[in-house]
């Protein structure tokens, strides 16, 4: 099954709708338009394992692709010695793990894109940009703005 163009929570929900046709899957391909994090929340939760992600830029837009195969055991992708499971959720375990530049670029736009946020006043972004800023110093061992803080 290969989905495109769409939210991760409108994949989600597509895929619960045909529990049958999901079970005779041997894979799943998914490019969010938003809500990546859903969608592997939604897979982990289902016994599917992340096999692949990636962050293609294109644009000045970034998109992530990610795969995913049915397996009864946990997902070893959520394991990580400085994320928890719900941080890896946002970020992509494999992108984390992985360090390309793509993903580095990525990093580096959601933390400016909360920072901007913050620097507006915006509240409750603090946390959120501590952890993208978290995220491209593990990709880049960059130390970003006055808000970072490692955990």
């Amino acid at each position: 099954l290969t989905m495109a163009g769409m939210s991760g929570d409108t994949m989600a929900r597509i895929c619960d709708a045909r529990p049958a046709v999901v079970a005779a899957l041997a894979q799943i391909v998914v490019q969010p338009n938003s809500g990546a994090e859903v969608f592997r929340r939604w897979a982990s939760s289902r016994g599917w394992h992340l096999r692949t992600e990636e962050v293609i830029a294109e644009n000045g837009r970034y998109f992530q692709v990610l795969a995913f195969s049915p397996r009864p055991e946990e997902d070893p992708a959520y394991r990580h010695p400085r994320f928890t499971k719900d941080e890896l959720f946002a970020l992509g375990p494999l992108l984390v793990a992985g360090a390309s530049p793509a993903t580095a670029a990525y990093y580096g736009a959601q933390v400016a894109r909360v920072g901007a946020l913050i620097d507006a006043g915006v509240p409750g972004f603090t946390d959120e940009h501590a952890l993208w800023s978290r995220a491209l110093h593990s990709t880049t061992n960059a130390v970003v703005g006055p808000y970072f803080c490692e955990k």
